[in-house]
């Protein structure tokens, strides 16, 4: 099931949280856990028992690391090499979420081991099985979820991890947004770049449209998802972290991956980068452990020598910034130029299916008619450019900021106000947008 399909939004939603919130609050946790199982179930049972498999197998190779820290590393590699299995030996591909239920749970192996702590398998399964980050993220270490879950049954006001009346309002004001910018802004994106992509040759300017709206879809397409993701969390209680920083509006390619898909690039630092020795062995170790993290998330991504050469480029332009101090010798302006046109180079990768027909669009950027306007380029700009601005706009933090500006006092009656009608409006508008164009998959779900 998706976070942004009707069925979930108008079915799911009401009826579990109904549930949720009117269950005495030591039954909270059995709710959740009934929830995310029977959400995960609507896609696939085989898929369900699949990930109820790993969740009790991971816990018991965490009880079993009690006695010996060897089988915490059992456990990491039978969980990794579940994941390897079927993403890339299964015909079917992997498992929807795999990518990420399997990274939570080499993150509850390695946090129980570090910590030395006991897990309940309750509670170890609710962590891997919770619904609204099960999907695609964002990822969360068993170290915070730790830390939240023993406070799942409190009811105070402004408690970490507690349920609460203005934490359930903020969490569906989060989710309104993401929900808006998946329909109003990352759907349409996705019928503009269906549009013109495949016009890519016909000039120059064509194809930086195309791979300008790519890049614009993809970012709201995840981002949406997680704001999502963070608005259910908070509604049941949990702080998930943030996953997305307008990252458009970094100053080099570096910054802009610390604040894109922030959850895995933490979970890659956490538990590769710094297991490897970090930066502390010297610059030329520095430079290695980084290629081989980025070489490790471009095998993550899938399977296809697109997605190797997109992680050793853009670990060789990391390494690079690192060794030349990049950021701090240019001007913040020519830094975003920099990273916008590197970040989208990679996102030709990630749009086409082969090494051939992403050398051929490379073609098509650097050669050809410059200005031609196509048919396609005309009939797209004349019936998204609203679109295309608003999302333009929007992937910098002026709207927010001004948003923050005008209710610096959240406690004030003028902000719930705004803040309800914001997520009636957008919550409409998203729904009738849905339902003229129907739904469309996140991008994400097929990594």
């Amino acid at each position: 099931m998706s976070l942004a399909s009707l069925n979930f939004i108008y079915y799911f939603i009401p009826v579990f949280f109904a549930v949720y919130y009117l269950v005495p609050k030591k039954a909270r946790t059995a709710v959740l856990l009934c929830g995310s199982l029977l959400f995960y179930a609507w896609g696939s049972v085989e898929a369900l028992c699949v990930l109820v498999g790993i969740s009790v197998l991971t816990w018991v190779f965490a009880k079993l690391s009690e006695r010996n820290g060897a089988w915490t590393w059992a456990g990491i590699v039978l969980d990794i090499a579940a994941l390897c299995w079927c993403k890339y030996l299964r015909p079917e591909g992997v498992y929807a979420g795999m990518s990420f239920y399997v990274f939570h749970a080499v993150s509850f192996l390695c946090d129980c081991r570090k910590r030395g702590r006991e897990a309940g398998p309750l509670e170890s399964v609710v962590y891997m099985t919770l619904f609204p980050k099960l999907m695609m993220g964002p990822i969360m270490t068993f170290d915070d979820f730790d830390a939240q879950y023993g406070r799942l049954s409190e009811a105070s006001a402004d408690g970490a991890g507690a349920v609460s009346v203005d934490r359930t309002a903020d969490g569906a004001f989060m989710f309104a947004l993401g929900f808006g910018k998946k329909a109003l802004i990352a759907g349409p994106l996705s019928e503009a770049v269906s549009i013109i992509w495949p016009a890519a040759g016909s000039s120059v300017i064509t194809a930086w449209a195309a791979l300008g709206c790519f890049g614009l879809q993809l970012y709201y397409d995840f981002s949406g998802y997680s704001d999502m993701a963070r608005g259910l969390g908070l509604m049941a209680g949990f702080d998930l972290p943030l996953n997305f920083d307008h990252p458009y509006c970094s100053a080099s390619v570096s910054e802009f991956w610390r604040r894109w898909h922030i959850s895995l690039g933490a979970w890659f630092k956490k538990n590769i980068y710094f297991p490897l020795g970090g930066s502390r062995k010297g610059t030329g170790r520095t430079l290695i452990n980084l290629m081989i993290v980025w070489l490790a998330t471009g095998i993550w991504h899938g399977d296809t020598l697109n997605f190797v050469l997109w992680g050793v480029g853009i670990g060789i332009v990391i390494c690079f910034e690192k060794v030349t101090g990049f950021a701090e010798k240019v001007p913040r302006a020519f830094g975003t130029v920099w990273q916008i046109f590197w970040i989208l180079m990679g996102w030709v990768l990630f749009n086409t299916e082969s090494l051939a027909d992403a050398a051929g669009f490379y073609a098509s950027l650097f050669s050809g008619r410059l200005t031609y306007v196509s048919a396609s380029l005309a009939s797209c700009f004349h019936d998204y450019w609203g679109v295309i601005l608003m999302a333009v706009v929007g992937a910098g933090p002026a709207v927010r900021d001004a948003f923050g500006e005008a209710f610096r006092n959240k406690e004030t009656l003028m902000y719930g106000i705004a803040r309800a009608l914001a997520v009636v409006v957008i919550m409409v508008l998203a729904t009738v947008v849905t339902v003229n164009s129907g739904f469309s998959a996140f991008i994400y779900t097929r990594f």
